[in-house]
């Protein structure tokens, strides 16, 4: 198989990634089997915890019994946990709020409410008897979340009726939580952040969570882990592609808050899901122990260097677009739908309530919005994704032209990127930024929430693509000159959810045709599913003095105990030795999937690749980057070995893509394994 082809394949793989968005359940990932975990503070029980508990940085302490694991302050499952939780807060914040500021801080005494999403700007409690009546629909979702803390009074009682499910439930506060004697509450607890505190007796079907702050379970009190998954539906998009047309950051991408000069600060708890740097400016609040971190930290150096320059010309990218609406006031928001386009305002602007950018279901829909003075973003400001609105086609920039800042105020829920040219770009408390802070020349600070460029989903590897060549026409397994050589590929749905009809066309392959595989004929690629194409390649002189294909024999060594070749199954058949083969053809290659690596907690560890049938030394790229070849090995059929994973390899991403580019080869394992604890995450197969 020549490398068009392999190119063709792998292209169609990151299409049918790439071009998802995927609609999901909530899951909790390592906190699944957790009772009580906090990032910061410790665990004091005096009662009696099911499940695991555990703290990121804290002590355990008490006489309570637990039924799981302790997992204590370092391990490598509390620092995966930490990150869960951030995962999990950005997941619950994002679903859609039914009910903003509509009910009272205060809930019960008598009071029945009905499924939806409730947000209550301030601090609030539950006191007497409060049911959720899920009207007879065990899908029926109840999140709570109040923008200050939350109390619930002694012997309060939460009522689950109709069809509602613990795990359905979420009460999140931005502060400490207060469960009072003998209450009974039903639903998990979560603190973002502050302490949970509960009192004597107190029950609970549901978690303790918190991101930062001590968790006290009373004596006599008691947890239990609800049952089932949770039913709340979340909206994964993980890596955004963005439209071409604004396709511009470079390596800025990968950054959730970026200056070329000034300060990085953060202060007090807070969440970031990407690289942060300076190119001329100090970096402080980042690395503290009750802040979690996904990414790298970039001080003035190389990459800040470049990050600066592809800022710089992103800006005058941004600038050339054409400005489309001219009209619109200053001020925007205040429940107002946006159809995409460029707006420009030639002076300062402001955001204020709701605004909603609606794409009209065309994932390419950009909106830009350019203000040639500062940009305020007022308290508790939304912006809302509508009819396939995407993050990385929204734009907020400031200094349109001229030098100005932008300034973002507490308990906003925002999305997109905002870039302040010549200015500062800070935040409140409490921001809630689905997007990036950049300033071309401005400090950037940050206090108590969470930014993320990644929504840190498990995202379901919805299709794998196994590619493979049958035996060539004269059966001498090398390729000749003339020869026709059919492949055949297959399409496997392994997520949950269907995808659309998919139409495979590439002018680099001669031939890609559909064979079959829809069974009931929706035109789906359905779950578990899986849809059949062949095709056929003509080797010409050209692929192989351009090494694309290969007619080299090689010489067979004696220590060789067999081949791997694909038989598109899931696993690679292994041919016994055979004493009359005296050459073998580097012809065929095994398509290399994207391995997902879930593990992301882990700082360091490495990939080890064993690949079959080539000649080394081996040449691979990580995530498409510069070609790197691995050692030379006696056996010159195999070869193994490792290549060292950091965070700045990974980035903000929890995949690596590993293909093997020159030459061919067989075969490959890829696996990550933590350098300290030799605990592997997840094995990739090929």
């Amino acid at each position: 198989m020549n490398k068009k082809l392999l190119f063709s394949l792998t292209t169609i793989a990151l299409l049918l990634f790439s071009s998802i968005s995927f609609s999901q359940t909530l899951e909790l990932g390592t906190l699944d089997s957790f009772g009580a975990f906090s990032g910061t503070g410790g665990i004091a029980n005096s009662g009696q915890i099911e499940g695991d508990t555990g703290t990121y940085n804290g002590i355990f302490s008490g006489n309570g019994s637990n039924s799981g694991q302790q997992y204590p302050t370092g391990s490598p499952t509390s620092k995966q946990a930490q990150i869960d939780v951030l995962r999990v807060y950005i997941h619950l914040s994002d679903v859609f709020v039914t009910q903003p500021n509509t009910h009272p801080l205060v809930f019960g005494s008598g009071e029945t409410i009905y499924p939806g999403v409730y947000s209550m700007p301030g601090a609030g409690a539950i006191n007497g008897t409060l049911t959720l009546d899920g009207n007879g629909n065990s899908d029926s979702v109840f999140i709570l979340k109040w923008e200050g803390a939350l109390t619930v009074g002694a012997s309060a009682t939460i009522v689950l009726s109709n069809g509602t499910k613990a795990a359905n439930v979420y009460w999140i506060s931005e502060g400490a939580i207060t469960l009072g004697a003998n209450s009974a509450v039903r639903g998990s607890v979560f603190a973002h952040p502050g302490a949970i505190t509960v009192g004597a007796n107190g029950t609970i079907e549901g978690r303790l969570i918190t991101s930062e702050g001590a968790i006290t379970l009373g004596a006599g009190g008691s947890l239990v882990i609800p049952v089932g998954p949770s039913d709340i539906q979340i909206n994964c998009l993980g890596t955004c592609d963005s439209n071409p047309n604004v396709d511009i950051l470079g390596s800025v991408k990968s950054f959730a808050m970026f200056t070329s000069s000034g300060a990085v600060s953060n202060a007090a708890t807070s969440g970031f899901v990407g690289d942060i740097g300076s190119n001329a400016g100090a970096i402080t609040g980042i690395q503290t122990g009750a802040t979690t971190q996904v990414g790298s930290i970039y001080p003035p150096g190389l990459v800040s260097a470049e990050a600066s320059q592809d800022l710089s010309s992103a800006y005058n990218q941004l600038m050339a677009i054409q400005n489309t609406q001219l009209g619109h006031i200053p001020a925007f928001g205040n429940g107002e739908a946006m159809q995409p386009g460029v707006y420009y305002i030639a002076g300062a602007g402001s955001l204020q309530g709701t605004i909603v950018l609606d794409a009209n279901f065309d994932p390419d829909a950009v909106f830009i919005f350019k203000f040639l003075g500062a940009l305020t973003v007022y308290a508790q400001s939304k912006v809302i994704l509508k009819n396939g609105a995407r993050r990385c086609n929204v734009f907020w920039v400031s200094g349109a032209g001229g030098s100005a800042a932008i300034d973002i105020g507490t308990f906003a829920f925002i999305k997109g990127t905002f870039l302040a040219h010549g200015g500062a770009c800070t935040a409140g408390a409490n921001v809630n930024l689905e997007g990036r802070m950049l300033s071309t020349a401005g400090a950037i600070g940050f206090s108590t929430g969470v930014i993320y460029n990644d929504t840190l989903c498990f995202e379901d590897e919805i299709a794998i693509v196994k590619t493979g060549l049958f035996v060539d026409a004269n059966g001498d397994q090398c390729s000749d000159v003339g020869e026709t050589i059919d492949y055949t590929f297959t399409v496997t749905n392994e997520g949950t959810e269907s995808l659309s009809a998919i139409n495979i066309t590439d002018p680099l392959v001669p031939i890609i045709a559909y064979v079959s595989g829809d069974t009931n004929g929706d035109t789906k690629l359905d779950v578990t599913e899986t849809w059949i194409y062949t095709g056929t390649f003509t080797i010409d002189q050209g692929d192989i003095d351009a090494g694309e294909v290969t007619n080299q024999a090689l010489a067979k060594a004696t220590t060789y105990n067999g081949f791997l070749t694909n038989d598109l199954s899931d696993d690679n058949s292994v041919l016994e030795d055979d004493p009359t083969i005296t050459e073998l053809c580097n012809l065929r290659l095994v398509l290399v999937e994207k391995i997902d690596i879930l593990c992301n907690g882990f700082n360091t560890g490495s990939i080890t690749v064993s690949a079959t049938g080539g000649l080394p030394p081996y040449m691979f790229t990580l995530n498409g980057g510069i070609p790197q070849s691995s050692p030379l090995f006696d056996n010159l059929l195999a070869g193994v070995y490792t290549i060292g994973i950091t965070d700045t390899t990974l980035g903000s991403s929890n995949s690596i893509v590993v293909t093997l580019v020159e030459p061919n080869a067989l075969s490959i394992v890829i696996t990550k394994v933590n350098a300290t604890t030799g605990q592997g995450c997840l094995d990739g197969q090929a």
